[in-house]
């Protein structure tokens, strides 16, 4: 393991890598994908950059060409890079499309939604990655057994191109017999509080799948934690998610994708690179290893049964006993309480032999005052 990891580090010496992100510093997957990078590319003598797209904010062409002759600038007036990590679609597109930024810098994307352009680009020159398989099948058939009785599902999604890929890909899905009745409810034709009073007297039989929200008709904008905070607001039925972020603050959960697992896939691929092997030489990889994972505390409000969980689903908030948190500390104290509960015990035991004794020293001492009293006073003459 140890002249593992040095190779490792050999290989990352002096390298620069730029990691280029398609939303923000605080879009919620942005510190997991980089946790992921770093626990991989983690020499100290190795350089990564990252830059920013926002591109919910690039509404039109004229946002993405001013973006992209920033880009330009900036890698103009940097030492050029041995490789580029591309963070979902649009940094993926960007990467792809404007070949006259990274040249030859081998590109390596990851969290791409659209499938087909990923496997397009497969084996293309200087290129590999992760698609983003979200497991909606999968979510749906954890509903369908969490709730038994369930009828409609509302499907919430936006104009975006995250939201568009999603809800196409939960539109190729076919509805069997007894499969709940699907109802989009669509931020491109809605605004937020169109959204809000829709999902508002929803019963046991309902539940909602997000997929994306965070521009409306109006082209009024919320960040993820905004529009949690009202979609969790106003819901009153489960909310089912395809990504580990906010499950715990509200959301009950599904089987989900981790971000940081991808980051950390992408920088193995780095590293191979960095080895030598061509980058279209490593297949891209198709299929993601999504977990299921629900938050307890939703479970319990909902009345839902743990028992209809999948095997192996990781639970958030979990009422974990004491014993279990921390079984060593635990034990020492049982241990402990034990010994006291057997010492108090014992001196119990000592303290009723003792009052046993005195009392029947003192009904002896009673009965011999008795017998003196009723004797015969005895007088004693002396010669003098």
């Amino acid at each position: 393991m140890g002249a593992l990891a040095g190779q490792h580090g050999q290989l990352q010496d002096g390298k620069r890598v730029l990691l280029l992100y398609s939303y923000t510093p605080s879009f919620p997957t942005s510190r997991l994908i980089h946790e992921g990078v770093r626990s991989v590319l983690d020499s100290p003598k190795l350089t990564l950059d990252e830059a920013f797209m926002d591109s919910r904010a690039q509404l039109d062409d004229e946002g993405r060409q001013r973006y992209r002759a920033w880009l330009a600038y900036k890698l103009s007036h940097s030492p050029p890079y041995d490789a580029v990590i591309a963070a979902d679609d649009a940094a993926f597109e960007l990467a792809r499309d404007e070949s006259t930024l990274f040249a030859s810098t081998p590109v390596v994307f990851m969290g791409v939604n659209n499938a087909r352009a990923a496997m397009e680009a497969s084996g293309s020159p200087g290129i590999t990655g992760i698609i983003e398989h979200v497991s909606i099948a999968e979510t749906l058939a954890m509903a369908r057994k969490l709730q038994p009785r369930l009828k409609r599902l509302l499907v919430i999604s936006d104009g975006s191109r995250g939201g568009r890929n999603d809800l196409y890909s939960l539109e190729r899905i076919p509805q069997r017999a007894g499969d709940p009745e699907r109802e989009v409810l669509s931020l491109e034709t809605m605004r937020w509080q169109e959204l809000a009073a829709r999902l508002e007297g929803l019963g046991k039989d309902d539940a909602v799948l997000l997929l994306a929200a965070f521009s409306d008709r109006d082209g009024v904008r919320k960040n993820f934690a905004e529009s949690l905070e009202l979609i969790v607001g106003h819901a009153t039925a489960p909310i089912y998610h395809l990504w580990a972020h906010g499950i715990g603050q509200g959301l009950l959960g599904g089987y989900v994708m981790s971000h940081r697992e991808h980051g950390a896939e992408a920088a193995r691929r780095v590293l191979r690179i960095f080895a030598g092997e061509p980058a279209q030489h490593i297949p891209v990889l198709a299929a993601s290893p999504n977990l299921p994972m629900v938050d307890q505390d939703r479970m319990t409000h909902f009345g839902l049964s743990a028992s209809a969980l999948p095997p192996g689903t990781h639970l958030i908030n979990e009422q974990v006993s004491l014993f279990a948190r921390h079984p060593l500390q635990s034990a020492l104290g049982i241990g402990l309480l034990a010994s006291l509960l057997a010492l108090s015990a014992a001196l119990a035991m000592n303290n009723a032999q003792k009052r046993r004794h005195v009392e029947r020293l003192d009904r002896e001492q009673a009965l011999l005052r008795s017998l003196l009293d009723a004797s015969p006073d005895l007088i004693f003459f002396k010669d003098s």
